[in-house]
């Protein structure tokens, strides 16, 4: 009985060591097949976070805008003129860029940024336009102007948006000095830009939002569907229905 058991043990033995090698292969390849797997599925999560990456879905929204039928209503004010010349310069070319026709673009100059919010409110009641962007700029002196206009003027153009349901922007700088407003007004820094853009996609949000569908190139639109009264015929045009007066909006 004790050699049966022993010769059993030693034919267990040679067995195992036989197949050892095969043993090892086959748990090496498994290991390389996994490690090959995962760096595979590495690539295919890198390669997808980057498709899907936040500043690239931007741009190819932003690329993709179109403000064909989108009405603008750019207020300006007077103080400061060479940076709101070169900020008006900067949204005027993103606007175009955007596809927004300039016969749909409306310009109007205030004072100073303290009549921003006020005239806002009115180009809004007039229904002409489905944007708005204030344009202004405040430099920092030696009193407290600077920051009860600033803070007046950003608080104003809030409630214009919520109150008339039609999107302001707040297109003003609030700098410490002049040198820090020629940067943000000229050149690739240039906010214009940016304003312009981002005008065109609350006004199609705002449309959007009206039941006017669209806004997206290769898109059908029918901008009187939406807006009858905004977007008279031919024959009411000609009857003064919907002409804006010689005084005001």
């Amino acid at each position: 009985m004790v050699v049966y058991v022993l010769v059993l043990v030693l034919a267990i033995v040679s067995l195992t060591s036989a197949f050892r090698p095969l043993i090892a292969a086959t748990r090496g390849s498994r290991s390389s097949g996994s490690l090959n797997r995962g760096f595979a599925r590495s690539s295919q999560l890198a390669a997808a976070s980057e498709t899907i990456s936040p500043e690239k879905i931007g741009a190819q929204f932003l690329e993709s805008l179109n403000g064909t039928d989108v009405r603008v209503g750019i207020i300006r004010a007077s103080w400061n003129k060479d940076i709101i010349d070169g900020l008006y310069e900067g949204v005027n070319a993103s606007l175009t860029e955007a596809g927004v026709q300039s016969k749909n673009v409306f310009t109007t100059t205030v004072p100073g940024a303290f009549e921003l919010p006020v005239t806002a409110k009115m180009l809004a009641a007039s229904k002409r336009v489905d944007v708005i962007i204030c344009l202004g700029c405040l430099i920092k002196g030696d009193t407290m102007h600077f920051e009860y206009i600033a803070q007046a003027c950003a608080t104003g153009i809030m409630e214009v948006s919520t109150s008339t349901m039609t999107p302001c922007l707040f297109g003003v700088l609030t700098v410490l000095d002049k040198e820090q407003a020629i940067k943000r007004s000229t050149g690739d820094s240039n906010e214009g830009a940016h304003w312009g853009k981002s005008a065109v996609e609350m006004g199609l949000m705002r449309m959007s939002a009206l039941g006017f569908l669209g806004g997206v190139k290769g898109a059908e639109v029918n901008p009187a569907a939406a807006f009858p009264t905004q977007f008279p015929n031919k024959k009411g045009e000609e009857e003064g229905e919907g002409k804006p007066a010689k005084i005001g909006f």
